[in-house]
């Protein structure tokens, strides 16, 4: 489990620094000021527990790009937007790495303030729980495939190859690819392999044959390639003209978390956004 200080924590070793500066003041030698600065720490820390404030447990999976955790400090192009807004929001909170499913049940057992991050929208998920608006949004949809796979070598478009179902695709079971693609692989697909391995054992199933492709982004796709330890003149990260663009990310909020909460959160996500760290083209609101 990683974590890192949310914003009461923060308080506190603030609060802490400016008693090392009143010590030094009243001339505490080293001893008394390590004493006081314990006192210090203890009561806040009691006073901060007592405050009756509920943290929010920010949840996430390791994931590269997206959100990961590096030297105690959450990382990626979601990951950093959510920590931006949760520190200039004032709430309490801190990170924790949680398997997709179990963050799943702890949002709809809504015993506590969950939030996923890096999550899709869809109307299934909106029953459940709340959104924020949009933390990121994905390049174009691209494809990895074995580099001699003579039948997706000759496909022109995206179209035609969802529709051919002499070609396995590989899906991750439980999970979304985001509105547009959930509804293209209900659609058009028959022939679909369900499996429940991460995606880089996804990239050695397509290198070893027990499927012809499998979806990712253009952020996510070489570093899943090279993670795999596959040889990368064995597999081919593809797109097509007409490839579905790319979805739109968002913080996915158990419904304990109230609309006033998730409009502070929003207003710091849109700060974050205008500064020029993220370009969310036609962002839905």
């Amino acid at each position: 489990m990683g974590e890192c200080f949310g914003f009461q924590q923060n308080k506190i070793i603030s609060r802490i620094n400016r008693g090392v500066s009143m010590s030094s003041r009243f001339g505490y030698n080293g001893k008394q000021t390590i004493k006081y600065l314990l006192f210090v720490f203890l009561f806040l820390t009691v006073h901060s527990d007592l405050s009756g404030e509920e943290a929010f447990i920010v949840c996430y999976v390791d994931r590269y790009p997206y959100h990961y955790m590096e030297n105690g400090i959450i990382r990626g192009v979601a990951g950093e937007a959510a920590d931006y807004a949760f520190r200039k929001s004032g709430f309490s909170y801190r990170w924790q790495e949680t398997p997709a499913k179990r963050m799943m049940a702890m949002l709809k057992d809504n015993a506590e303030k969950v939030v996923m991050v890096g999550w899709f929208k869809n109307s299934e998920r909106e029953k459940i729980g709340r959104f924020s608006i949009p933390v990121y949004r994905d390049k174009h949809h691209m494809i990895i495939s074995k580099t001699s796979n003579e039948i997706i070598n000759s496909k022109k478009s995206f179209s035609s190859l969802l529709a051919d179902n002499r070609l396995t695709l590989i899906i991750k079971d439980g999970y979304s690819y985001g509105k547009h693609l959930d509804e293209l692989i209900k659609k058009d697909r028959t022939n679909t392999q369900k499996v429940t391995v991460d995606m880089v054992k996804m990239v050695q199933m397509i290198n070893s044959g027990r499927g012809d492709y499998m979806f990712s982004t253009q952020e996510e796709g070489e570093y899943l390639i090279k993670s795999s330890g596959v040889h990368r003149k064995n597999v081919v990260l593809k797109t097509f003209p007409d490839s579905p663009p790319g979805e739109f990310r968002y913080l996915f909020f158990s419904k304990k978390v109230t609309d006033s909460e998730i409009r502070i959160i929003n207003r710091y996500i849109r700060e974050f956004n205008n500064k020029g760290k993220q370009q969310l083209n036609s962002a839905p609101h």
